[in-house]
């Protein structure tokens, strides 16, 4: 798989896997590596390649991710509209965001425990719980071209199911209620790894996983 950044000679690998996501407008293929580091953060790559609303995509991401909470977030698209990439580096009560299509920096003010969700689906999600958490959701316009939202969502637990694939077994199943008032079913373990995330206009799935 590609990479913005390859791994340094100092991180150590723990596990690499592979989600589908297959729509009626998008049909992906996502890879993704996780390493550790020295200092105890993990450092998440991931390549993303299909169609997307028509249009062939190459999505690169790169996370590092410390306690479950992401620091720093590099997301590159290339699409027949061009390069696009951004950059969030995060603070307790906000982040930094460079755009290569926006000039300078730009502040956004976020609340403590903001959930980050993003076009990839194999980065982690742990809820806080049922009900509301912020949220910046990192998404992709009609157009092609990376936006966000910073919003709400709203969990709901509904228990325990049994999957089948790489990861056999009882799985966390939690409905999401998103910015934009659309609700997901998802499927997680306890780490917070998407099993199956269930959209009304798509799902992905984890169809390989090792460790």
């Amino acid at each position: 798989m590609t990479a913005i950044h390859p791994p340094r000679p100092d991180e150590v690998p723990e596990r690499r896997g592979h989600h589908r996501v297959r729509g009626a407008k998008l049909d992906l293929e996502e890879s993704w590596e996780v390493f550790r580091q020295p200092d105890g953060s993990l450092v998440w790559r991931v390549d993303q390649k299909g169609i997307e609303r028509g249009r062939e995509v190459r999505r690169l991401g790169h996370a590092i991710v410390r306690d479950g909470h992401v620091e720093r977030l590099q997301v590159h698209q290339r699409t027949p509209a061009g390069l696009h990439r951004q950059t969030y580096t995060f603070y307790d009560d906000g982040a930094l965001l460079t755009d290569n299509r926006v000039p300078g920096r730009h502040v956004l003010s976020l609340e403590p425990d903001t959930l980050v969700v993003t076009p990839f689906v194999s980065l982690p999600l742990r809820p806080r719980g049922e009900g509301s958490q912020p949220v910046l959701w990192v998404h992709v316009t009609k157009q092609g071209l990376l936006t966000h939202a910073i919003a709400k969502v709203i969990w709901e637990d509904a228990g325990q199911e049994s999957t089948t694939g790489p990861i056999p077994g009882p799985c966390e199943r939690w409905h999401l209620s998103d910015p934009w008032g659309v609700r997901h079913t998802l499927w997680l373990t306890a780490q917070g790894l998407v099993v199956r995330w269930e959209h009304p206009d798509w799902q992905a799935t984890l169809t390989g996983l090792h460790e």
